[in-house]
């Protein structure tokens, strides 16, 4: 049986106007902040949800917000209908709002048309009361440009700060994420760092280079090399022959250290790069340090680094919605129109089997005396 207003009221013994008034979000309603707090805690561990119905004909709102996303077929005509970091968005921002008595109506298109289309639509028939836009950079411009023609709320996931300073807009501060990765190595007591990013333009992969160069300039007074910066994809060989091409310069020049603004893969082919010539990630004296931006689903095989282990694009859009999307449905004036997030660093967890350090070393042993073998 649903939950209603007066069983939240008798609960906490106070009057159902009260309550009504503060879950509502009243204005003239007096209430002490301890007293709010009370009924919100409340209505949510009881279960709570507003008639939305009933919210709709007084405010005029439809308590709905949009997630419209494109997925672009692929030129082999495969279609991926859930982009790269997309698991688990959807259903922690649709339980967030709902918390809020607010639902998610996603929409996925394999084309633009069609998705601007439907957009169109639905700004003119008031299907929403806000919605979300997320994608590449050059579809959402375009995509952006509808809900702000019928002045209905939107929020952008990404970095359009150039292009539309604006629009109200949420991502990772990319480069305060790699400034902080240079100064922990710096502050082990490197110099020679090097930088291997992703190979595609997106936006977000220059924001991280200028991080890298900007920081290198700032803190050594020198630009880096060419040698020092690698762009790869998500593949393995590549990083491992990015880290080897490093380990092959003159020792003079030769990176100590490095960054890594690419996918977890990038750190399993530096560690195989590393083994076959006895060496492993790590702080130690004889390691090559590493830090780097992806953590979430890095796990090494010997040897320890850092990166930001809680950079999960769930806990970004929790934070879009609570800091721009409700406030905007809500006509609360916004505190800061772009918001970046920066996570903290974490240590890396090795593979549960290889916890056992002796067996970790025994496996790191037994791929570097392979490689001499082959020698």
């Amino acid at each position: 049986m649903a939950v209603k207003l007066r069983d939240v009221a008798a609960q906490l013994n106070l009057s159902p106007s009260l309550v009504s008034g503060v879950l509502n979000k009243r204005d003239g309603v007096w209430a002490s902040e301890d007293t709010r707090k009370r009924i919100r805690e409340a209505a949510l561990q009881m279960g709570y949800r507003p008639n939305a119905a009933a919210r709709a004909l007084r405010s005029g709102k439809t308590g709905t917000v949009g997630l419209f996303y494109l997925n672009r077929i692929e030129p082999d005509g495969t279609i991926n209908y859930l982009p790269p970091g997309y698991e688990g968005v959807v259903e922690v921002l649709a339980e967030y709002l709902g918390q809020n008595g607010l639902s998610l109506g996603v929409k996925v298109f394999t084309e633009q048309k069609a998705l601007l289309a439907t957009l169109e639509e639905s700004c003119r028939s008031n299907l929403y009361d806000a919605f979300v836009l997320w994608g590449l950079k050059d579809d959402v411009l375009e995509q952006g440009k509808i809900p702000e023609k019928y002045k209905i709320p939107f929020v952008v996931k990404g970095r359009l700060e150039m292009d539309c300073p604006v629009w109200p807009q949420i991502d990772f501060d990319h480069e305060a994420l790699v400034r902080t990765c240079v100064m922990n190595l710096a502050g082990r007591g490197h110099q020679r760092i090097a930088y291997v990013g992703y190979s595609h333009n997106e936006i977000f992969t220059y924001r991280l280079l200028d991080g890298y160069s900007h920081t290198m300039q700032e803190q050594f007074g020198i630009q880096p090399p060419s040698e020092y910066i690698g762009r790869i994809n998500h593949s393995v060989e590549q990083a491992q022959s990015q880290m080897e091409a490093w380990l092959s310069l003159p020792e003079v020049i030769r990176p100590t250290a490095a960054v890594i603004g690419s996918s977890h893969t990038t750190w399993n082919g530096f560690e195989l790069a590393l083994a076959t010539r006895g060496r492993r990630i790590g702080f130690g004296k004889n390691d090559f340090a590493v830090v780097g931006i992806e953590g979430l689903r890095t796990r090494l095989l010997f040897g320890e680094g850092q990166a930001f282990t809680k950079i999960e694009l769930a806990n970004l859009m929790v934070a879009m919605a609570e800091s721009l999307l409700i406030p905007l449905i809500e006509g609360v004036p916004l505190k800061n129109i772009m918001v970046r997030i920066l996570p903290e660093l974490g240590e890396i967890p090795r593979w549960d089997l290889l916890n056992n350090t002796k067996f970790g070393d025994a496996i790191f042993e037994g791929t570097r005396h392979q490689e001499n073998a082959k020698e």
